[in-house]
């Protein structure tokens, strides 16, 4: 092992820890090589390492401690590997919301992962709305107000009442669309004169 890498020595490690038959998680096919591929193991000796702690705690000497903190890093190692690899993937990424000046840590990170999902969902609705501004002149206007719990409450013109709940107040606009008598594109206005929220962040 003297001339092996530290990626080597790594991998070596982990086949040594998972000898004992304990069963170690598959790699994943995207992560079978480079950085993803060492957290991935990582892991998976962090977790060894976890297990063989609770089974030497004993009277002798209290492990919990040590064994929490390897488990509490098993659990980052799968945030850090699970965010690394939808970003590789190419699912969408806010990168807007990252740090200009230094590299992002795992939780901004996964802000920023789920901001692009938020930005992706937001330009799929707004094409719903333009295909519907498209596809009809006529156009119904809506008061709407946003609820607790991403609930919203919209009255027409015309008096056509829909209660909801939706993730993003611009699905909710798209679907307005259908309740429109006839169906039409909608306008959605809020009394309070505030814009709708990008996305509320109560529980739902």
């Amino acid at each position: 092992m003297a001339q092996s890498s530290d990626f080597e020595r790594l991998l070596h490690t982990v086949d040594v820890a998972v000898a004992s038959g304990r069963e170690a998680p598959a790699v994943p096919a995207e992560a079978e090589g480079g950085r993803l591929r060492a957290l991935h193991n990582l892991r998976t000796l962090q977790d060894y390492i976890a297990r063989w702690l609770t089974v030497l705690d004993s009277e002798h000497v209290d492990t919990a401690q040590l064994a929490a903190g390897a488990r509490r890093t098993a659990e980052d190692l799968d945030a850090a590997t699970a965010v690394l690899r939808e970003i590789a993937q190419g699912l969408p990424v806010d990168r807007g919301s990252l740090p200009a000046d230094r590299a992002p840590s795992v939780a901004e990170l996964r802000t920023a992962r789920t901001r692009g999902d938020i930005l992706a969902a937001e330009s799929a609705f707004a094409q719903r709305l333009a295909l519907a501004h498209e596809h009809s002149p006529v156009t119904t206007r809506w008061s709407v107000t946003a609820g607790a719990s991403r609930a919203f409450e919209a009255v027409s013109e015309l008096g056509v009442r829909v209660r909801a709940r939706a993730v993003l107040p611009s699905a909710f606009e798209a679907d307005l669309a259908r309740w429109s008598c006839p169906p039409s594109a909608p306008e959605a206005h809020y009394p309070d004169g505030d814009a709708p929220p990008c996305c509320r962040r109560d529980s739902p």
